[in-house]
């Protein structure tokens, strides 16, 4: 369980700041505090997704820590699932949320 909350908290704190760069793009974005907010939100979200990236590495190779060295499958399976993951997000953002 300690390496599931290092990978979380390390991906939240990896991706906040890439949040925090793109805020300027989008509206409501004007007050620091609304950016700070959706950006940690937006971080969240980034750190679950790739806990179903890792999750999906240890079911697909077996192996819990697979991402130390992940080799040719470990880098398919990031590549696949992160694909796969992307694709139906945005799908269900245009297509079904309208946004």
């Amino acid at each position: 369980m300690e390496i599931v909350a290092a990978i979380f908290v390390v991906a939240v704190l990896g991706n906040y700041p890439w949040e925090l760069a793109q805020a300027s793009l989008y509206m409501g974005m004007a007050s620091f505090r609304a950016m700070w907010w959706h950006c940690f939100v937006a971080s969240l979200g980034d750190g679950l997704l790739i806990l179903s990236i890792f999750a999906a590495g240890w079911i697909a190779l077996g192996r819990q820590t697979w991402f130390v060295h992940p080799g040719v499958q470990g880098y398919g399976v990031m590549l696949t699932t992160g694909l796969v993951m992307g694709g139906v997000i945005e799908w269900v953002a245009v297509y079904l949320l309208g946004r």
